[in-house]
């Protein structure tokens, strides 16, 4: 096997640190969220060295069907040091009438497992937590499922509280 076979090629080089892979990942994930129609804009917020932190997308409310004057979702993506552990990250969708609820795979102490979903319908509320599970573990295809779960309008995934079943826009 010659290097590099047998590895996909969204791995990225050896020897690439977390910030490339995070930089990395993130380029994609704005090429990915660009396409979903209900996308009117998504920025990269950059660090010091030039690379992305995270993405700020910004949703066409009327096309997603929510009541809000503005629809957010914020992404942000932690490779972790080693590259064979799976990478963090948020996906957490925010808008003009307070709604709040995202999907996480970092640590929490109000869940006993990475993934997860939190939530709450105003900022003034306790975010409500549950396990979450994604089929999905690249991150173009988590991005998707992700963004299937906001335009389908429920977070579906909340086993707790007031949450379940409900139906958010």
């Amino acid at each position: 096997m010659t290097a590099g076979e047998g590895r996909l090629l969204a791995d990225g080089p050896r020897g690439e640190s977390p910030a490339e892979r995070r930089h990395r990942t993130l380029t994609e994930l704005k090429r990915t969220v660009r396409k979903h129609p209900a996308v009117d804009i998504a920025v990269g917020e950059k660090t010091d060295d030039g690379r992305f932190r995270e993405l700020d997308v910004a949703f066409d409310p009327r096309i997603l069907g929510v009541d809000a004057k503005q629809a957010n979702l914020r992404i942000e993506w932690r490779p972790r040091p080693d590259p064979s552990e799976q990478a963090y990250f948020v996906f957490h969708y925010y808008d003009s009438t307070g709604r709040d609820f995202g999907w996480h795979r970092e640590p929490n102490p109000h869940v006993d497992r990475l993934e997860h979903v939190q939530a709450r319908d105003s900022p003034d509320a306790a975010y409500e937590y549950a396990t979450a599970h994604f089929e999905s573990q690249s991150p173009v295809e988590l991005c998707w499922d992700i963004l299937g779960r906001i335009e389908n309008g429920f977070v579906d995934v909340i086993r707790c509280g007031d949450f379940v079943g409900q139906e958010w826009f």
